[in-house]
């Protein structure tokens, strides 16, 4: 009888810790959802600022351009907002919004490189994993600066892993009050507890670096994120 109600016990325990585990996860999903759902106020308020500029000075083809360009990146964070994983290929085009949108403030010479070797309709990654990351590196790192702005998206194989870098040349961390336990802000929250959670439920695993550049005297010179992804 005592092994039985031990036995009971036990499972009613064990089933009381899986339901809270269920429940925080889903917590989390939640929290995750909320954020891919909507776009930094600011950023919506001035790109909308900047379009209607546009069409004050009678530059109606740009503002066309950019009208689609603000449309298509709020209609593709809305579509992948319930979405757990979308293609790479996909979160690049977001990227390529974005950035343009960006540039209707900011004159940044924006460069890609895609590593042959990646198929980037079959690599898979949480929706708006790199954006928060982009945008900290605008807003902290390039906006500050006066001119010579470049931002670097390389997509690269390595053994086991997808590697995503995102450099600029910007002002670096130090300058804007971040240390190397903040990373760049809420970006790199955000992004790692994407990657966190599609480890969790996807069991694949991810690295995460930041590199904070400088000159050899130790002047900032701009900051690196990269992200590996296993491609297994």
């Amino acid at each position: 009888m005592l092994v039985v109600l031990v036995f009971l016990y036990t499972r009613q325990k064990n089933r009381r810790k899986l339901k809270l585990s269920n429940l925080n996860t889903k917590v989390r999903e939640l929290e995750l959802t909320a954020i891919r759902a909507q776009m930094n106020p600011h950023f919506m308020y001035n790109c909308l600022n900047s379009i209607q500029n546009l069409v004050q000075q009678k530059r109606s083809d740009e503002a066309q351009t950019y009208i689609s360009k603000f449309a298509s990146l709020i209609r593709d964070v809305l579509k992948y907002s319930d979405k757990e994983e979308i293609t790479l290929a996909e979160e690049l085009n977001v990227i390529e919004n974005y950035v343009s949108l960006e540039n209707l403030r900011f004159d940044i010479d924006f460069r890609t490189h895609l590593d042959e070797q990646v198929d980037i309709y079959a690599v898979f990654v949480p929706p708006l994993l790199l954006q928060p990351l982009v945008e900290n590196a605008i807003i902290h790192g390039l906006a500050p600066k006066a001119d010579d702005k470049r931002l670097d998206l390389q997509i690269n194989a390595r053994p086991d892993f997808v590697c995503i870098t995102i450099e600029d040349n910007g002002v670096g961390r130090k300058r804007v009050g971040m240390n190397k336990n903040q990373g760049t802000g809420n970006g790199l929250k955000f992004s790692r507890e994407r990657l966190d959670l599609m480890k969790a439920k996807l069991n694949i695993d991810y690295k995460m670096t930041i590199t904070d550049l400088e000159t050899p005297s130790g002047e900032p010179i701009g900051t690196r994120v990269e992200i590996c992804i296993s491609d297994e």
